[in-house]
């Protein structure tokens, strides 16, 4: 590492984590990438290189790879570094979001778990990104918002890192119904109006889930709007692929947190026409057309 410069680590070669990796190294710090995949841009060092010494690890990896990185990294992680995650997920079988994830795995290490519009292709053209961090420590907000000094990103800071957590996770669902009604040929019109409905069910569900309203509006509406309405968005594309073959072939974080999600909210999910319906969909492969049809049946 050079000296006089600060050493960061990205656990994650994907979009988000080269991206960060280039708005960092433009600013003046050592960046390091690893992945599973060494094809990927980027990574040439081996884990225990990349980690051992970083004052901050990004996470970048979905949440069915979060526990396994974690526990693989853990003996090179640094006493004190911030695990800054990006994961937007619930971990199958356990039903814990990431940040309780990182408990059990690296207890002592401050999580910020990063939530919001924070689009990597976008980031990438340097238009804004305008991201909230969820912890209780502000001074671990501080930390990692300085990093980013001088770039298009953005960072808000919410103390209540469940609420962060709960407002990706249903940022997912709800931007994969945008993306089948995209799939369906709907217009804007249409898709504007299912995306109102869809704000408030989502602000009701996260209600229901303990979330508060200021970090819903913060992280999950934002993002919805964002993740929802671009063709970068990989939650939104599975809405349209979910309409061309099954479900469980379909890596994304709003497939495979849906039954977690489902089974947390239990029979209050009848309160929730779209994530009621949307099990018939990803469980049972419904007609999304059939589903879709009677959202607009109730319009006005």
């Amino acid at each position: 590492m050079k000296r006089g410069k600060m050493k960061i680590a990205v656990i994650g070669g994907g979009r988000i984590g080269q991206s960060v990796r280039m708005l960092l190294s433009r600013n003046g710090k050592q960046v390091f990438v690893w992945d599973m995949d060494l094809e990927k841009p980027h990574v040439h060092h081996s884990l225990s290189e990349t980690v051992r010494g970083a004052s901050v690890v990004f996470i970048c990896v979905p949440s069915w790879g979060l526990r396994s990185a974690l526990r693989s990294m853990k003996p090179f992680l640094a006493k004190g570094a911030v695990l800054a995650v990006f994961t937007k997920g619930i971990e199958k079988g356990t039903k814990k979001f990431a940040h309780e994830v990182i408990r059990d795995e690296c207890p002592k290490n401050p999580v910020a778990l990063i939530g919001g519009p924070f689009l990597a292709e976008e980031l990438d053209r340097e238009l804004y990104g305008v991201a909230v961090i969820g912890t209780p420590n502000r001074a671990v907000f501080l930390k990692v918002k300085k990093l980013f000094f001088g770039t298009p990103a953005r960072f808000a800071h919410v103390s209540d890192i469940k609420s962060i957590a709960l407002a990706g996770v249903l940022k997912n669902l709800y931007a994969l119904g945008l993306g089948i009604a995209d799939g369906l040929g709907w217009g804007a019109n249409a898709k504007g109006w299912l995306a109102a409905q869809f704000i408030d069910e989502m602000s009701r569900t996260g209600a229901l889930l303990g979330a508060k309203p200021q970090a819903m509006g913060a992280a999950a509406v934002s993002d919805l709007i964002a993740s929802g309405f671009s063709p970068h968005s990989r939650n939104r594309r599975s809405g349209e692929e979910i309409l061309k073959w099954d479900p469980k072939s379909i890596a994304s974080e709003s497939i495979a947190s849906y039954p977690s999600a489902a089974a947390l909210l239990g029979k209050r999910m009848k309160r929730l026409p779209y994530l009621a319906a949307l099990s018939g969909i990803v469980l049972r492969r419904k007609d999304a057309h059939v589903v879709f049809k009677r959202f607009l049946e109730h319009a006005g």
